[in-house]
């Protein structure tokens, strides 16, 4: 889940500035709107009677009415005043969020910079927590999202679930990990859900059956009682078995059994039952044969659907791609080269595809991640025209959601007309170009890591996340 902290605007885009100033009344008075009667925003001046007003109220009211607010005179002008404007943009003002806490104060025209959620320094500006939308101060947003936010993104400690925190409880009755006790409370200590089966094989409490069973003792009982049963019992069982060997003589010692005449009648009705099985089996194989002809061609007709819905997908697929490396220090230390998935630049456009050397080729060898660009032989190629030109911006994204502008790390890779043919012109006999273009030193090893200070890091659990945010043509 991709982490958007969005900003609250702190002020309005109508009327004139509601903020708090250093300055007093008497010192504002020549500075106040006669429309809205607040400080100035983009003070325009009049050419009949010299009165300023804002740029939105003057305009709304001249929508309404031909005449000046003031002086009552039709058909007059207005313009800016710098003047007027660089006054008030020198004005002391506290920070719109001082009424939470923050003790800023400077003039009026660094409030929007100081506010600013990437670039200001105010604790106190009011933004929205990406997983639950709700509404919180800078300074308490991050604790929100990490520690109390019901939707923040949680793994399940006992499985590999993963999903918003506040589903974790439906989840736990259902998780085959989850710590659980025996069924017949034996004493064992909680384990897993999923090996419950396999221990009550072994319970002691398990009931079972008395392996004389068979002789006419019907006792059941506990698994950790059953060697007191076989001692206690063994009498009554000797005479279970003393009475079945008196039964197993006497049928002995009566003589009895089939007849030859009785065994060739079993064996005719055999052979009878054998042919009748045999062409059943004939009928079965052909059905048989059918089944694998239909199966063909049913697996053919998938293969096409498969092919015509990638067509479809590459008429309508456009920018931002988003893609994960797993693996990677496995990647960084075998020297193995990742490919993405293909995709388009475009509807029926080039097709491309970003590939990374972890541990860096050329002067980003053994330092830094090296990213590139490379184009793949695609179906819309003879209606294109060669070679391609054009920008493919890439980002490697901050996993932890600080820093400025959410701390990723953009470069564009630029195809211009002095690039190589063998990086940039049409591929007619493989499947891929030569050679791609990119960027050798995209982000350095050490960089990698989680920084605290800046809330920087774009490895985390083995993966780095790419995104091919967009694809300009020239």
């Amino acid at each position: 889940m991709e982490e958007v902290t969005k900003n609250i605007s702190t002020s309005k885009d109508y009327g004139g500035y509601d903020y708090s100033f250093i300055s007093s009344h008497e010192e504002l008075h020549e500075f106040i709107c006669p429309i809205c009667r607040l400080v100035l925003r983009s003070p325009h001046l009049t050419d009949c009677c010299g009165a300023c007003f804002c740029s939105t109220c003057i305009r709304e009211h001249i929508s309404l009415d031909n005449s000046c607010p003031l002086c009552k005179k039709e058909h007059y002008s207005v313009f800016i005043h710098r003047n007027i404007e660089r006054s008030i943009n020198r004005l002391q003002v506290k920070c719109p969020n001082n009424a939470d806490g923050c003790v800023w104060v400077g003039p009026l025209v660094d409030v929007a910079t100081h506010v600013d959620l990437n670039k200001g320094d105010c604790d106190f500006v009011r933004c929205l927590c990406p997983f639950c939308e709700e509404e919180f101060s800078l300074n308490t947003l991050y604790t929100h999202k990490t520690d109390e936010c019901p939707r923040r993104p949680y793994s399940c400690k006992f499985c590999s679930f993963k999903s918003a925190y506040e589903d974790m409880p439906s989840h736990w009755p259902l998780c085959d990990g989850y710590p659980a006790p025996c069924p017949n409370d034996c004493g064992s200590m909680d384990m897993p859900r999923r090996d419950i089966p396999q221990h009550l094989e072994v319970c002691p409490r398990k009931i079972i059956e008395c392996d004389f069973k068979f002789l006419g003792c019907d006792s059941t009982y506990p698994l950790s009682d059953a060697r007191v049963h076989e001692e206690s019992s063994a009498h009554f069982h000797m005479s279970l078995m003393g009475r079945m060997v008196r039964e197993l003589m006497n049928r002995e010692a009566t003589p009895t059994g089939p007849t030859h005449e009785d065994l060739e009648g079993r064996l005719e009705e055999k052979d009878r039952e054998l042919s009748l099985l045999r062409e059943q089996v004939q009928v079965q194989g052909k059905e048989l044969g059918e089944l694998r002809s239909l199966v063909s061609t049913l697996e053919e007709s998938q293969a096409k659907l498969a092919k015509d819905l990638q067509k479809v997908r590459s008429h309508v697929v456009t920018p931002p791609f988003h893609f994960t490396v797993y693996k990677f220090s496995e990647l960084r230390s075998s020297g193995k080269q990742w490919f993405s998935s293909p995709f388009y630049t475009h509807p029926q456009g080039y097709r491309m595809c970003i590939s990374l050397d972890c541990n860096g080729s050329d002067e980003g060898r053994g330092t830094h991640v090296s990213v590139y660009a490379n184009l793949m032989r695609g179906e819309f190629d003879d209606e294109l025209s060669w070679p391609f030109c054009g920008i493919v911006v890439i980002q490697l994204i901050n996993q932890y959601g600080g820093g400025d502008k959410g701390g990723h790390i953009v470069h564009e890779i630029p195809f211009t007309p002095d690039v190589p043919l063998e990086i940039s012109d049409r591929i007619l006999d493989q499947e891929l170009a030569e050679s791609g273009l990119g960027v050798p030193q995209f982000v350095a090893h050490g960089q990698l890591q989680l920084d605290k200070y800046t809330n920087c890091g774009y490895l985390r659990n083995e993966c780095l996340r790419f995104c091919v945010t967009s694809i300009r043509r020239n």
